[in-house]
């Protein structure tokens, strides 16, 4: 594969909002000599891909974000297979509550390969029908509190749910995390619980829950020693039908 690129970008940012907004244009012309990604009937092909887009973040004191859409428009010379792809990534965090409540999300939208016995290509040019659009999302509410100065607790509850064209999938995750505070010094500990639900289109539901507790002893400034204790439950269906 062959490939010349031409990118264009236009900046507007402003340090007061703390913001940055910048519009570009991702152009491509490819030649491929297997645009199929087939060895046993290879076809060439010269490939153009316009890809215009926004990228945007925002960093203030209590919202941060990050914006990244693009069209992908695939136009091949010959092969009967033109195709319009929408990326998206983005994440963030808001604090809605000063030192305590805060909102996690994350959102991604693209193209993926389905099957590994498949023409696997590392981008969306070539030629098939081995790829699938997925959208994804995740939202995470959380709570943190100090407890004086003996521990920082974090509870929280997070839901991630997969779009795809083969099936979707969603799972809630509650879990609560507590680390030493600054009273600590010599011993340190890290306490969690995990429990993890997870619903899966056409497969029976799946269940991880665990427990685990981590002490730490700095040795010196730059060596500690480390102990693990745990627990795992992961519920997950039979594959022998026992």
């Amino acid at each position: 594969i062959y490939a010349c690129t031409l990118y264009l970008v236009a900046t507007c940012n402003s340090n007061a909002a703390d913001y940055l907004i910048e519009p570009y244009l991702n152009v491509q012309e490819v030649f491929s000599d297997n645009i199929n990604l087939n060895d046993n009937n290879k076809n060439s092909d010269f490939v153009t891909v316009l890809q215009p887009g926004l990228y945007a973040t925002r960093n203030g004191s209590r919202f941060k974000a990050r914006f990244n859409y693009a069209i992908e428009q695939i136009i091949y010379a010959d092969t009967d297979a033109d195709d319009t792809v929408q990326n998206l990534r983005t994440d963030g965090n808001v604090e809605l509550w000063t030192d305590h409540l805060f909102f996690d999300f994350t959102a991604n939208n693209g193209q993926q390969t389905i099957s590994s016995a498949g023409s696997l290509g590392e981008d969306n040019i070539a030629a098939g029908t081995n790829r699938e659009d997925i959208f994804f999302y995740r939202v995470n509410p959380f709570w943190k509190q100090k407890i004086s100065n003996i521990a920082n607790l974090t509870v929280g509850h997070s839901y991630d749910e997969i779009l795809s064209d083969i099936g979707d999938s969603n799972a809630n995750l509650s879990y609560i995390n507590i680390k030493n505070g600054s009273r600590f010094t010599r011993l340190l500990f890290d306490f969690e619980v995990n429990n993890r639900f997870v619903e899966i289109d056409g497969a029976e539901d799946v269940r991880f829950t665990t427990i685990k507790n981590r002490f730490i002893y700095p040795v010196t400034r730059t060596f500690s020693a480390t102990a693990t204790i745990g627990y795992d439950d992961d519920d997950i269906p039979s594959t022998t039908g026992d």
